[in-house]
C-alpha cells in the first residue's frame, strides 16, 4: 500500500508517464490533458491521506463508523498505485483510475471521448462524491467527550474529507470541460 508521506514521487511519477505518451502533434491539446492528469494525481494523494487520517480516526469509537466507511471508499488493492482498476480498490480509488485511463485514452488517439464512457466516469466520481458528503454530514465533533488524540484525529478527517471533496468536483468539471471542448472542435 502507498503511504501519504511520498506524493511527490507519486505526483511526479504520473506526471511523467503521461508527458512520456504525448505525440508532437498533440502539443495543443498538453495543457487540458496535463492539468487532469496533474488534478487526478493531487486527488490521489489527497485520497491516500484521507485513508491514513480514516486509519488513526478509526480507533475512536465516535469516530469508527464514518473512518470505516471512508477506509472503504480509499481502501487501494495490494496489486499496486492507485491508478489501476481492481475489485477490492474502493469506489474513489476505482473512480480516478477510470478518470486517468479516460484522460490518457482521450490523449493518446487525440479524439474526444466517448460520451457514455466519460458519462459512467462522472457517474463513479458523483456517486464516490455523495458517499464522501454523507460521511461528512455524519461525522460530529467529540470535543465534549475529551478524549485524548480523539479531537485531532475528527479534525484530521474532517479537514481530509472536505478537501478531496472539493477536489473531486473540480475534476468532474474539468473532465466535463475538456469533453465540451473537443465536442465543439468536431
Amino acid at each position: 500500500m502507498l503511504k501519504a508521506s511520498k506524493p511527490l514521487p507519486l505526483l511526479v511519477g504520473i506526471l511523467s508517464s503521461a508527458l512520456l505518451l504525448l505525440p508532437v502533434k498533440a502539443l495543443a491539446g498538453l495543457i487540458e490533458y496535463a492539468l487532469i492528469l496533474a488534478l487526478i494525481a493531487i486527488l490521489a494523494i489527497s485520497a491516500l491521506k484521507l485513508h491514513d487520517s480514516a486509519l488513526a480516526a478509526v480507533q475512536f469509537e465516535d469516530l469508527r463508523a464514518v473512518a470505516e466507511d471512508v477506509l472503504v471508499l480509499t481502501e487501494m488493492s495490494d496489486s499496486g498505485p492507485p491508478v489501476l482498476v481492481t475489485e477490492t480498490s474502493g469506489l474513489l480509488v476505482n473512480a480516478l483510475a477510470e478518470a486517468r485511463e479516460l484522460v490518457t485514452t482521450a490523449q493518446d488517439e487525440q479524439q474526444p471521448p466517448d460520451p457514455a464512457t466519460v458519462a459512467a466516469v462522472l457517474e463513479d466520481l458523483a456517486t464516490a462524491e455523495a458517499a464522501l458528503q454523507q460521511d461528512l454530514a455524519a461525522l460530529s465533533n467529540p470535543a465534549s467527550a475529551h478524549v485524548a488524540g480523539e479531537l485531532e484525529a475528527y479534525l484530521n478527517l474532517k479537514h481530509d474529507l472536505q478537501e478531496v471533496i472539493a477536489e473531486v468536483k473540480v475534476t468532474e468539471f474539468q473532465i466535463t470541460k475538456l469533453v465540451d471542448q473537443g465536442s465543439k472542435k468536431l
